[in-house]
């Protein structure tokens, strides 16, 4: 049996569309956790209403506490052998759990992987594709395969829970949960510390999983200056654990998304006459930005410009998003 936690936040226009693609799943043994965190909009009783017609589906109310408390409540409350999660504006294939579970029990995997397409507002879609191996027989693999694979600029493999299918006996024994004080990256430490811990990961080529970009309120669409330290926090781990795993990366590569990131972040708060001293000052961002070897030139340039005046930085910053996008950068 699998149990498929929904994070369920002011859906009402995206949920019956998730909720329909998981119904027709060629795979039936499953439960529906649709965990409603403080909608305000009719969230819930499109929940129930789904309830009355398929008793698999389970809707359960919570006060608002972010995607994490909901995915952590999902898997305090689970039955199934299996966890699969879905976001409340993305579907699925109707085959993607039979096809995950199929090879999850054959090789008996503590994870199984799919890959994924991004869906933008008008249903044009884009194939990411992660490159692994089909299957990961220890944990020396699984380091030396997914996990170097950050390191080398490629995080589809690690990024988020819901192209994946979890063994819950292997999430309960590592004692690892979601961290609900993170707005950012939490899904990428959830799959990091599960990873450091696998022995066996298998993984499939076909994109099974549709993650939707046209929602204007998704979290990923809402800038934040704690956004930073969270990055920040997540790349030092990194760099402390080679001194186990011992790579050989280039930092270029290493910090390019990173700094896209934070270059993203810095034109947002700009945008907004917010304080980007904090970051521009901090001394790990001046260590990485000697690593941006595409657009450092421009950076101090936007650096410069906010020693002078909050309009002409934003500006600047503004003229650097657009060369990002003439680079595809």
């Amino acid at each position: 049996m699998i149990s498929i936690i929904i994070p369920c936040y002011n859906c009402e226009k995206t949920i019956s569309r998730c909720l329909d693609s998981i119904l027709s799943q060629t795979y039936t043994d499953f439960e529906v956790l649709a965990i409603d965190d403080g909608s305000n909009d009719n969230t819930y009783k499109y929940l129930k209403m789904y309830e009355n017609k398929d008793k698999r589906i389970k809707p359960i109310s919570k006060e608002n506490g972010g995607p994490s408390s909901a995915r952590n409540l999902g898997l305090s409350l689970a039955k199934g052998d299996y966890i699969g999660f879905v976001d409340s504006d993305d579907y699925i294939s109707n085959n993607m759990y039979e096809l995950l579970i199929k090879k999850a029990v054959e090789c008996d995997a503590q994870i199984a992987i799919c890959n994924y397409s991004v869906v933008n507002e008008n249903g044009e879609q884009t194939n990411i594709k992660h490159v692994l191996s089909p299957y990961y027989s220890s944990h020396k693999e699984i380091v030396n395969g997914i996990i170097r694979q950050y390191y080398d600029g490629d995080p589809t493999g690690l990024a988020g829970p819901c192209n994946k299918l979890y063994n819950k006996k292997f999430i309960s024994s590592s004692q690892i949960t979601f961290d609900d004080k993170l707005y950012r990256a939490e899904d990428w430490w959830f799959n990091l510390k599960l990873y450091e811990k696998a022995e066996r990961i298998v993984t499939l080529q076909e994109s099974l999983y549709f993650y939707w970009q046209g929602n204007p309120d998704s979290l990923m669409k809402k800038m934040n200056a704690d956004y930073y330290s969270q990055w920040k926090t997540a790349r030092l781990y990194l760099e402390e654990k080679n001194k186990i795993y011992k790579f050989n990366y280039d930092k270029n590569i290493f910090y390019k998304e990173l700094l896209l990131n934070i270059h993203s972040l810095l034109i947002s708060l700009s945008k907004n006459n917010q304080d980007i001293s904090f970051i521009i000052k901090d001394p790990f961002y001046k260590k990485i930005i000697s690593f941006d070897k595409y657009t450092s030139i421009r950076v101090k340039i936007c650096h410069f410009s906010s020693k002078l005046n909050i309009k002409l930085t934003k500006y600047t910053y503004a003229f650097l998003a657009k060369i990002y996008k003439l680079l595809n950068y």
